[in-house]
């Protein structure tokens, strides 16, 4: 198994804001073959970069 830690770097076309967005990958490899490969990303950075923070806060506090 093997644990990277990547950020990527973007400008947002319809804004022009940029944005950095951190994120793991977790992957499985066996006998030389990627078996499996999952991402996890930052949540609150991909709403902030899209502009979508406070829907994605209102989503939560409704789902409770």
């Amino acid at each position: 198994m093997i644990v990277v830690e990547t950020t990527t770097c973007g400008t947002v076309l319809t804004t022009g804001k940029r944005f950095e967005l951190p994120a793991i990958g977790v992957i499985t490899v066996r006998d030389g073959a990627i078996l499996e490969w999952r991402d996890y990303v930052n949540p609150i950075a991909g709403a902030e970069a899209t502009g979508t923070f406070n829907r994605l806060i209102e989503r939560l506090q409704r789902d409770r």
